[in-house]
């Protein structure tokens, strides 16, 4: 039996008409309280569908994380923390697989990063049932064809865990950088992130916490619980 779509309430805002200045203060009192070491979000272009609220997700993210780490701004938000890490989800052009066809049939294209862009890819296929159940809280999305839970949701079980079980990331540098303290440098960063350390995930809808620990290629994140695909 198909769900019910939930109703968006009568003048409800949705996240890009929100004043940026207060989502902001929002994710920076999150980040305060649960003292991430890493943060996860959307990329840039709001990964495969581009959804406004997924790139202003983008830049409340980095807007928060560096406002954390500072104690003027938002001090009513508790006391300063910077997060050693920040991970934007995304998908590189040779990664998006079927999922490019199964959005083209209905009608939309696929903004995919180059391959450059992403420097971490994380197999999260232990937790891929985890994975599901999340993508399936998405209720509106998943009831409706057009929206990708909608899609996955229409796809054989096997098919749909081959898509998800995988996820790639890029990763912008939060906060200030070691570096030569007398001239500009384009050197890249060296901030490992510690084993066992904990992972913030600011979503469109809501922030979640997840649990990480190293092993994945390039230094990345091996997500325990991971809440994807953020799509």
């Amino acid at each position: 039996m198909t769900p019910a779509t939930p109703r968006r309430p009568q003048g409800e805002p949705r996240l890009v008409d929100a004043p940026l200045d207060r989502a902001v203060g929002r994710l920076v009192a999150h980040i305060r309280d649960f003292r991430p070491e890493a943060v996860v979000t959307h990329d840039a272009v709001g990964q495969l569908t581009g959804h406004p609220d997924h790139r202003r997700t983008h830049q409340i993210a980095l807007l928060a994380v560096e406002a954390a780490g500072l104690a003027h701004l938002c001090p009513e938000a508790g006391e300063p923390r910077q997060s050693t890490a920040l991970y934007a989800a995304t998908h590189s052009e040779s990664g998006v697989g079927r999922l490019g066809a199964l959005l083209a049939r209905v009608g939309k294209s696929v903004p995919a990063a180059s391959g450059a862009y992403v420097t971490t890819t994380v197999a999260v296929g232990p937790w891929a049932e985890v994975k599901w159940r999340a993508v399936l809280a998405q209720r509106g999305e998943v009831a409706r064809e057009r929206p990708l839970p909608g899609i996955l949701a229409r796809l054989p079980a096997v098919e749909r865990d081959e898509i998800i079980r995988t996820e790639s990331f890029t990763r912008p540098t939060p906060g200030p950088v070691p570096g030569d303290p007398h001239r500009l440098t384009a050197a890249p960063p060296a901030l490992p992130l510690p084993s066992g350390s904990t992972a913030l995930r600011a979503g469109g809808q809501e922030i979640r916490a997840l649990m990480a620990e190293t092993g994945a290629r390039d230094e990345g994140i091996r997500v325990a619980g991971s809440v994807g695909p953020a799509a």
